[in-house]
C-alpha cells in the first residue's frame, strides 16, 4: 500500500511538472505574439511594415481597438502565467476559460474575414493552452498531434468526401449535391466493359508483382547486410539509401535515357556488340513500368527486413541446425516467422506507393500503361471531373486503409 501510493504521488507530481511546464511554453509563445503584434500596430508608420491578413481586418475598426485587444491579452496572459507558475488555482480556472474564449474568437474571426490561417493558428495555440489547463490534462498532452493530425489530414479527407458527393458543371467546375453517381461510375460499364474496374485491376496487379519481385530481391539482399561486421554494413545501408538522395522524377528521366531507342542499352547492342540492327522496344512498355517501381521501392522493402534481420537471434539458428534441421527447415520454422513483421511492413510499404504511383507509368510507359494515379491526374487536371477524381481517390484510400489494418492485425504492432 505504501509503494503504491507512493508511486501515486511521484505520477502525479510528475504530470503537474509536465503541466506546468507545457503550460509556460505555450502561454510564454502567447505573450511574445501579442507583444510582436502590438509593436507592428505601434510602428507601421516608422518601419512601413508590410500588412498581414489580421492587420488589414483590424484596420477596419477604431485606432484604439486593436490596441486595446493586445494590452488585454498581453496582460491577461502575463497575470496567468504569474499565478500558474505560483501554483494558484484561479490562474488556471482563468486561463481555462480565456483559452476557451480565443477559441470562439478564432471560429469568430473567420466567419468575419474569412482568413483561414490566422483563425487556424488561433484556434491551436488556444486549444492547447486549454487542453493542458483542462483538470484532467494528461490526455491533452496529445492535442497539438490530434489538431495537426485533423487540420492536414481529416479536414482535407472531409472536403474530399464532400467534392465526391457533388457533380461536374458544364464549366467544369464543381456543383455541390449529395448523390453516389460518381461511384456507381467508377463500378459501373463503360462500352460495355468495367473499364475504372480494369485500371483498378490493373494497378493492384503491378502493385502486387512489384512488392514480390521486391520482397524476392530485398529478402536476400537485407540477410547479407545484416550478416556483415558493423563497418561495412553502415556502409552497404548508405548505399541503400543514397537513391533517396536524388529526386524521383529525375531517377524516371535517368531511366528513360537507358531504355530508349536511341539509349544505352539498345546503344550498347547495336553499335557495340552488334547482336541486332533494329532497337528493342524497350521504353513505354508494362515492362518499362515494373522496371521503374522495382527501382524505385526496393529500398522500401529492404529496409524493413534489414531491421528484422539486424535484431535476429542467430543463436537459435545454430540451435535448429545443432537438432538436425537443414536449411530449408531452418528458413521455413524459424527465420521466416521471426522476420514475419519486416515482411509485411516492407510489404505495405512497397505495395500502398505502387498502386497510385503516377511518374512511372506515365513517362515510362507512356501513357499507355494507366494506373489508378494517372486517372487521378486526368480528371483532376484535364477533364476537370474533380467529383469523379475526388470519388476515385476516396475509393483508393479505402483500399490503402483496409491493407493497413490488415498490417496492423497480422503482425505490424509486433514491429
Amino acid at each position: 500500500m505504501v509503494a503504491a501510493s507512493r508511486l501515486r504521488l511521484q505520477r502525479e507530481w510528475h504530470v503537474s511538472n509536465i503541466v506546468l511546464q507545457s503550460t509556460t511554453v505555450l502561454f510564454s509563445l502567447s505573450l511574445f505574439i501579442w507583444a510582436f503584434l502590438l509593436f507592428r500596430w505601434m510602428t507601421f508608420a516608422l518601419f512601413r511594415w508590410t500588412p498581414w491578413p489580421l492587420e488589414r481586418q483590424l484596420d477596419r475598426l477604431p485606432p484604439w481597438a486593436p490596441v486595446l485587444l493586445y494590452v488585454t491579452l498581453l496582460v491577461g496572459d502575463a497575470l496567468i502565467l504569474w499565478g500558474v507558475r505560483r501554483r494558484r488555482t484561479w490562474a488556471r480556472w482563468a486561463g481555462l476559460f480565456r483559452s476557451l474564449g480565443l477559441v470562439l474568437l478564432g471560429v469568430g474571426y473567420y466567419a468575419w474575414s474569412r482568413d483561414i490561417v490566422t483563425a487556424f493558428f488561433l484556434v491551436g495555440i488556444a486549444g492547447a493552452q486549454a487542453a493542458i489547463l483542462w483538470p484532467s490534462p494528461p490526455w491533452a498532452l496529445s492535442w497539438p498531434a490530434a489538431y495537426w493530425l485533423g487540420l492536414y489530414f481529416m479536414l482535407p479527407l472531409l472536403i474530399m468526401f464532400i467534392v465526391s458527393l457533388g457533380e461536374r458543371s458544364s464549366m467544369g467546375t464543381v456543383v455541390y449535391t449529395w448523390t453516389l453517381k460518381n461511384y456507381a461510375r467508377f463500378f459501373g460499364r463503360i462500352g460495355g466493359k468495367y473499364l475504372y474496374l480494369l485500371i483498378l485491376w490493373r494497378s493492384l496487379w503491378l502493385a502486387t508483382i512489384n512488392t514480390l519481385l521486391c520482397l524476392l530481391f530485398g529478402y536476400p539482399l537485407a540477410l547479407w547486410i545484416a550478416r556483415q561486421p558493423e563497418r561495412k554494413r553502415n556502409i552497404y545501408l548508405l548505399l541503400v539509401m543514397i537513391p533517396f538522395w536524388t529526386n524521383f522524377l529525375v531517377r524516371t528521366y535517368a531511366w528513360m535515357v537507358i531504355l530508349r531507342d536511341t539509349g544505352v542499352i539498345n546503344t550498347v547492342l547495336i553499335d557495340v556488340l552488334k547482336w541486332t540492327d533494329r532497337p528493342l522496344r524497350l521504353l513505354f512498355t508494362p515492362g518499362a513500368v515494373f522496371l521503374g517501381l522495382f527501382y524505385g521501392y526496393l529500398p522500401f522493402m529492404v529496409l524493413p527486413l534489414y531491421t528484422s534481420l539486424e535484431r535476429l537471434d542467430w543463436s537459435l539458428i545454430e540451435a535448429a541446425q545443432d537438432l538436425g534441421a537443414n536449411m530449408r527447415r531452418v528458413f521455413q520454422e524459424v527465420m521466416l516467422p521471426l522476420t514475419t513483421p519486416g515482411i509485411i511492413a516492407g510489404s505495405i510499404l512497397v505495395f500502398i506507393p505502387s498502386v497510385g504511383a503516377y511518374v512511372t507509368p506515365d513517362l515510362l510507359g507512356g501513357a499507355r500503361v494507366i494506373m489508378v494515379g494517372n486517372l487521378l491526374q486526368q480528371q483532376f487536371l484535364v477533364v476537370r471531373d474533380w467529383p469523379f477524381g475526388a470519388a476515385v481517390g476516396f475509393i483508393l484510400m479505402i483500399l490503402m486503409l483496409l491493407a493497413t489494418l490488415i498490417y496492423f492485425r497480422t503482425g505490424g504492432r509486433t514491429l
